[in-house]
């Protein structure tokens, strides 16, 4: 599959409208669609694109941090070679079973950084290495 010429999918733009009804969501919530992954792996940098998204470190745990970027490629490069958030060194040095780098293609950066808040919240269990907390209304 080419990854590097991949478009936004309306799953997204779903997503972003359903966001102005916040009463529906909070019984309904919709949760991210990952299909598009590679293993946590340097040279896996080449399928992922270089484009603005939302991604998602996995293991067997769960999400172990969910981040968004204008360049997912860029952004996957700086965990690997620069990440400053010492739960998520640890967590990427001693994984769970397999260690994944998921991620949803979006149009800009807008967009990503309006879904990466609404899955913190939604997933607010997890990711336990993102350190952005949101307040509640429950």
């Amino acid at each position: 599959m080419n990854y590097m010429n991949k478009k936004p999918t309306n799953f997204c733009t779903e997503v972003l409208k359903s966001l102005s009804n916040s009463q529906n969501l909070k019984k309904n919530p919709i949760y991210p669609k990952l299909k598009d992954k590679v293993a946590y792996k340097i040279s896996n940098k080449y399928f992922i694109p270089e484009s603005s998204g939302v991604y998602f470190v996995h293991d067997l745990r769960g999400f172990l941090y969910i981040g968004e970027t204008k360049n997912l490629q860029k952004r996957f490069l700086q965990h690997l070679q620069k990440e400053k958030n010492r739960d998520l060194i640890n967590s990427i040095k001693n994984p769970f079973g397999d260690l994944n780098f998921y991620w949803i293609n979006t149009n800009s950066k807008l967009e990503a950084i309006k879904l990466q808040n609404y899955w913190i919240r939604v997933l607010r269990e997890n990711p336990f290495k993102n350190k952005l907390l949101y307040k509640h209304n429950s």
